[in-house]
């Protein structure tokens, strides 16, 4: 059976979702929770993120033969640990593909400036030492290198700045795009 898996993690305590080897990892992790529950499973993966790097609402797809019954994401999340969270569990199509059947991707960058950082923000924003006045709704002129994809800037009261990318399908490089953006707004 395939099951879609939605999850949310703190990336500030891993090296990036991917496998690599003597670091931990997204996908270290919840294999090896898996590896406690199941026999035999196969798990595939909306997309990637970078060390440091959270998510809302990566999606999986585990495939097993074997049945995954109510109480399985209760024991997931046991196993886990603090940092991921096992929001859903639901029987998906055979033909499921994490990646392939995505509809957007929504990527969030914070940034706050001297007027609006907090201490407690650090791990979750990056902090640009001047302010940003003209960055309200700002549509990004030059993101020729993210063809298909909307970007825009926002600025939130207490959040600071919000750099959202919706985008079809995963985006390369997509930090030094976003700050890249980020510095040609600057007044």
């Amino acid at each position: 059976m395939n099951y879609k898996v939605i999850l949310s993690y703190d990336g500030n305590h891993f090296h990036g979702f991917q496998k690599q080897p003597s670091i931990i990892t997204v996908q270290q992790v919840i294999e090896k929770a898996l590896s406690n529950l199941l026999q035999n499973f196969e798990i595939t993966y909306a997309g990637r993120t970078d060390a440091g790097v959270h998510a809302k609402h990566q999606v999986l797809s585990v495939v097993t033969d074997e049945k995954i019954s109510e109480s399985f994401k209760t024991s997931f999340n046991a196993l886990v640990g603090k940092h991921i969270y096992i929001k859903q569990i639901k029987i998906a199509k055979e033909s499921f593909h994490p990646r392939y059947d995505a509809i957007e991707r929504t990527y969030k960058y914070f940034v706050n400036t001297p007027s609006n950082f907090e201490p407690y923000n650090l791990g979750y924003s990056y902090l640009i030492n001047e302010e940003l006045e003209n960055a309200v709704n700002f549509p990004i002129q030059d993101s020729s290198d993210l063809k298909g994809i909307a970007s825009f800037l926002n600025l939130a009261d207490n959040l600071g700045l919000i750099h959202s990318i919706i985008a079809t399908g995963p985006i390369k490089k997509v930090s030094i795009n976003c700050f890249g953006s980020i510095d040609q707004v600057k007044p």
